[in-house]
Formats: C-alpha cells, sequence, structure tokens
C-alpha cells in the first residue's frame, strides 16, 4: 500500500497521507510522496488547486514519526529532505486573475 496517494480531478490535485495507523505520521517516504505529488502537479499543470488530506478519521498529521527509531544518519538525512523541499516552484494564488 502506498503511504502517499495522488489524483487528479476536475482541475483538483488531491494529495493524501495514507499512513492512518501511525496517524499519518511524516518519514522519509511520505516526505518524498509529497514532494512528487506537488512536483507533478505543477509541472503537468493538470490542477489549479492542491489539496493535502490525511486519511482515517482521527487526524490529518501527527507530525514527524518519531517512533521510527531513526539512526543519527538517518535523521540528519530526513532534515535535509525537509530542507530540499523549499526549492518547488512558489505556487501562485490568484494566478487566474492575470
Amino acid at each position: 500500500m502506498s503511504e502517499v496517494l495522488y489524483s487528479v480531478e476536475h482541475g483538483v490535485a488531491s494529495i493524501t497521507i495514507n499512513r492512518p495507523e501511525q496517524r499519518n505520521a511524516l518519514n522519509p517516504a511520505v516526505l518524498r510522496g509529497i514532494r512528487e505529488g506537488l512536483r507533478n502537479a505543477v509541472e503537468t499543470r493538470a490542477a489549479r488547486v492542491i489539496t493535502i488530506t490525511g486519511s482515517g478519521d482521527k487526524v490529518f498529521c501527527a507530525g514527524a514519526d518519531l517512533k521510527a527509531a531513526l539512526s543519527n544518519a538517518e535523521g540528519q538525512g530526513f532534515g535535509r529532505h525537509g530542507r530540499r523541499n523549499g526549492d518547488l516552484p512558489r505556487l501562485r494564488s490568484w494566478s487566474c486573475l492575470r
């Protein structure tokens, strides 16, 4: 089962964190999946709106997955991955009004 689901329907891209048993906690695979979904939505221009949701009915996202017991090297990689997400193109609100 994929930890991140992506779909586009009627111009709306939906990115869903799919780890309800872990309260949709973020791990490196989830961060990669979110990044891929955002990049796909921006590059294909298939969506005018992007939503990010969490599966299940308890929480949207618990934050970082602390139970993953990351080693020091893995923890540093997790931090680097989060900082790299800043290089995604900025989405411009209201660009449809131009």
